[in-house]
């Protein structure tokens, strides 16, 4: 019986981490269909591919948050899967998660990514509008751990030029970080020192346990205010794209 129960663990932490990760993405309007998921203003978006990006994101209401307290439940379960679970296991998870999809590199995140040696995870989390800009916000993890990840958003004119982009939470071993963003695209992002119960620097995360969080720094930032080192920045173009999707293919070959 006390085997059955042990292997009931990973199966009900994965199922707990599936709903965290759920929670971090926006829930999608009612009928998102083609017609009012991106009715993200169609008249005034002028690529057609990035309409197309903007509907990967589930749509979101303003404020938005990303708050301590959830995304401490989210590291603390996350922990206990990857120190748990079997490569099946880690395997399901994986397969659950939503990859996203930017072949045009809307993202400067999306080329960074296709460089490193390291695996990139890039996933749609929410999006946001406003009468003059849009913003999508979403998740970036390295290799194949579930705990630690970072969160950023990406502030968008309503024709598809990037304004900004910034960190805004994100899941570390001894920090934390969260944020609110307010109705005109106005975030305090607040990092937090993660109490473990035992020094997590002589201990480790194995046998341990989260015990609380403590504020440590706050910051104001106006995400629509234009980053002058992104002014050039532009998507790749159609001949770029079919390029790296010759690539890839002739990479699958050898």
């Amino acid at each position: 019986m006390k085997k059955i129960l042990l292997g009931l663990v990973p199966l009900l932490l994965i199922g707990l981490l599936v709903a965290f990760s759920t929670l971090n993405r926006a829930k999608p309007a009612p009928e998102t269909t083609q017609a009012n998921a991106v009715e993200v203003s169609a008249a005034t978006v002028i690529d057609p591919d990035f309409t197309d990006f903007l509907k990967q994101f589930p749509q979101a209401g303003l404020p938005y948050n990303l708050s301590a307290e959830h995304l401490k439940d989210y590291l603390a379960a996350a922990i206990q899967l990857e120190e748990k679970s079997d490569d099946a296991e880690q395997e399901a998870l994986y397969n659950s998660r939503v990859r996203l999809h930017d072949p045009r590199r809307f993202l400067p995140a999306s080329r960074h990514s296709s460089f490193s040696r390291i695996p990139v995870f890039l996933e749609p989390v929410a999006r946001m509008e406003t009468k003059n800009h849009y913003a999508a916000v979403y998740s970036e993890s390295q290799g194949f751990g579930w705990a630690y990840k970072s969160y950023h958003v990406a502030v968008f004119t309503k024709t598809g030029r990037l304004l900004s982009e910034h960190t805004i939470a994100g899941t570390g071993s001894t920090e934390l970080t969260a944020v609110a963003i307010d109705a005109r695209l106005q975030a305090v992002v607040q990092t937090y020192r993660i109490n473990w119960k035992n020094d997590y620097y002589e201990n480790g995360t194995e046998g341990n346990e989260i015990t609380g969080l403590t504020l440590d720094t706050a910051q104001a930032l106006d995400l629509t205010q234009a980053d002058a080192e992104l002014r050039d920045y532009k998507p790749a173009g159609k001949e770029e794209v079919e390029a790296d999707e010759e690539d890839a293919i002739g990479a699958l070959d050898r």
